[in-house]
């Protein structure tokens, strides 16, 4: 897991989608231990979809989906993007430095 402060600050989307870029750039750095397919979660349906068909209105997250492109090409990699909501990421708790509450609901379902 990675985690570091944002130096600017921007909108929700455009930091979940830089984030979904520096996962990309680690999933591309080790050479010997290439897998084809990849899953990425995110919790921001604008990114997931943005990503999912390589465009978007905004040019910010353009050119991140080009950016997004240009590494799954390289790497000759086929990251799966799909949406989850922010109440099921686990990894969200975390990042936001509380402590996950479960209701009745998440522990009937996974019993």
């Amino acid at each position: 897991m990675l985690s570091k402060p944002w130096e600017a600050a921007a909108l929700q989307c455009i930091l979940e989608a830089r984030a979904a870029i520096i996962t990309l750039k680690h999933l591309c750095r080790p050479r010997l231990n290439f897998e084809p397919k990849h899953l990425i979660i995110g919790d921001v349906m604008v990114v997931v979809l943005a990503l999912t068909r390589g465009r978007s209105s905004s040019s910010v997250l353009l050119s991140i989906c080009r950016q997004w492109c240009a590494y799954t090409l390289a790497a000759d990699i086929y990251p799966h993007v799909r949406w989850v909501p922010s109440q099921r990421n686990a990894a969200d708790d975390s990042s936001r430095r509380r402590r996950r509450h479960l209701v009745d609901s998440d522990v009937a379902e996974s019993q």
